[in-house]
């Protein structure tokens, strides 16, 4: 068995695990069927056979990771398949690079934050924004703005000695 890589960079080859072949194998074929347009469904079919082969070519993980980020919200590979395919497919995302652009963003959020341990917590206020929702988090030592919208949660900036 291949062990899968780390994350894949954009123009790079994704890695699948057997478990990960074994679901998106139904997966990938259940969602092609659902597509109307022609184009679309034979990409997915291209897809599809990458997947029985065990490696993402550069050219097909952006339609991987358009396929994960639809799925996975509903649910429906957790009742499918289980929690474990799940988190499985939930791994593989964030081996994409979107995926590991949003993890990369989390983890600069939680830096951020961790930033604030131990400050006496003055106000948090949310407001909307043409994109999404900010959060400005104010203590007696600085004022932490994180972005939020339909991309996730993002660190925006600290000001220290408000």
């Amino acid at each position: 068995m291949a062990k899968p890589a780390t994350d894949v960079g954009p123009g790079a080859e994704l890695e699948l695990s057997s478990a990960e072949r074994e679901v998106l194998a139904e997966e990938v074929e259940a969602f092609a069927q659902t597509l109307k347009d022609p184009d679309a469904r034979e990409r997915y079919t291209q897809l599809s056979a990458a997947v029985q082969q065990g490696t993402v070519p550069p050219h097909l993980v952006g339609f991987l990771e358009t396929m994960l980020e639809l799925i996975l919200p509903t649910q429906r590979v957790r009742r499918q398949h289980g929690p474990d395919a799940e988190q499985a497919l939930l791994r593989l995302f964030h081996r994409t690079p979107r995926g590991a652009s949003l993890a990369q963003a989390a983890r600069e959020v939680n830096a951020a934050l961790e930033a604030l341990h131990g400050h006496t917590l003055e106000s948090l206020t949310f407001t909307p924004t043409p994109r999404g929702h900010s959060l400005v988090i104010d203590t007696q030592h600085c004022s932490l703005t994180l972005a939020i919208d339909r991309a996730g949660v993002r660190f925006e900036r600290m000001e220290t000695g408000v």
